[in-house]
């Protein structure tokens, strides 16, 4: 398994999952949340720290960054994970047009369908880097916000579908999410 540098972009129950285990797994994560639901993730953000138990790695999980600033949560970053419902796909493909620079590998927690939108919105706001979009089937993980800064893992997958454009990445794309 490779160290990878990994942005999780959103504030609610399977972000701060998939942030929580993935760093548990040894990964460097910045977490991403809008500034209007700061009152929702403050602990996090004051402690960078989120318990995880259950069904997937456990402890206390060290989280490098976290930001409302969106250059300075995937500044240097190889993974950007956006875990929201698809109804926000289309706001954080405004948000990240400016921020991209080329060879970010973007996967939608869930996607279900969703990276044709997003791809048509990073176009539509100007940019022009070269990614890759993913989306998986489902999220990963049946999973519950415990308190502030804590989450339970009722269940996690095993293997779940996954879907990339340009689908000649997908082999480059599968290695990555399988680390």
């Amino acid at each position: 398994m490779k160290r990878r540098s990994i942005a999780v972009l959103g504030g609610g129950h399977g972000a701060r999952t998939v942030a929580a285990d993935m760093s548990l797994a040894g990964h460097q994560v910045s977490l991403f949340e809008f500034e209007q639901f700061h009152d929702n993730i403050a602990e996090i953000f004051r402690g960078k720290k989120i318990a995880i138990r259950g069904k997937a790695r456990q402890g206390e999980a060290q989280i490098a960054r976290c930001s409302h600033d969106m250059a300075e949560a995937i500044a240097g970053v190889e993974i950007i994970l956006i875990i929201t419902p698809a109804l926000y796909h289309r706001n954080y493909g405004k948000l990240l047009a400016g921020h991209l620079k080329g060879g970010e590998h973007v996967v939608l927690i869930p996607g279900t369908m969703g990276s044709l939108e997003f791809l048509t919105t990073l176009q539509e706001n100007g940019c022009k880097a070269k990614i890759t979009v993913s989306e998986l089937d489902t999220l990963p993980y049946a999973t519950r916000m415990t308190g502030p800064a804590s989450v339970n893992v009722y269940h996690a997958l095993p293997v779940f579908g996954a879907g990339v454009f340009p689908a000649v990445k997908t082999g480059e794309v599968l290695k990555i999410l399988r680390d």
